[in-house]
């Protein structure tokens, strides 16, 4: 996308579509919103992967070096508690 002055401009995007998948989608979304049902269901997909691949990375992360998370808490384990009140 182009932006100008602060706008965001739409890009046209041509998608191919078996026409049973067609003939479903056209029973439930209205005329004329057909572009961004798609958009929110194809943004939401990716959203729902990029999760999944931070996940795994993370995990991935973590199991190479498991101890690195144990070490970094007690590095910032002093700066968590700063400030707070003594019981």
């Amino acid at each position: 996308m182009y932006a100008h002055k602060g706008v965001t401009m739409n890009t046209r995007l041509n998608i191919s579509a078996k026409e049973e998948e067609l003939e479903l989608l056209r029973s439930v979304v209205p005329p004329r919103k057909m572009s961004r049902f798609i958009m929110d269901a194809a943004t939401e997909k990716a959203r729902k992967i990029r999760r999944e691949q931070l996940r795994t990375g993370i995990v991935e992360a973590y199991e190479a070096e498991p101890t690195y998370l144990k070490d970094v808490g007690k590095e910032w384990e002093a700066v968590s508690i700063e400030g707070w009140p003594e019981y």
